[in-house]
């Protein structure tokens, strides 16, 4: 691969597509630091991060909107409500009455 990724960011649209979801295929990946999945109906974030240069990954959820995420291998980092600048969700109750 020319140039292999370094982070994948995934957008669960649904619980089917997180039981698909093979984590294996993505962090089996070498050059993969930093997997996210995001998703779509609450704020949240599923994180994994590569412990040192390992094949483990630690894992995070990320659920309050001034959590930071960091990539310190980019030198930045990233808030949940950086993420879902501009998104509105539905209220419990308005779930239940849809």
């Amino acid at each position: 691969m020319k140039n292999p990724p370094r982070t994948w960011v995934d957008f669960i649209i649904n619980e089917y597509w997180k039981t698909i979801f093979k984590e294996s295929q993505y962090t089996a990946l070498p050059s993969l630091q930093y997997y996210l999945m995001v998703h779509q109906d609450t704020a949240l974030v599923e994180f994994y991060r590569r412990k040192d240069d390992s094949s483990t990954f630690e894992f995070n959820f990320i659920d309050q909107l001034n959590d930071k995420i960091e990539f310190p291998l980019f030198d930045t980092s990233i808030t949940l409500e950086d993420i879902y600048e501009g998104i509105q969700f539905n209220s419990a109750e308005e779930e239940v009455k849809e």
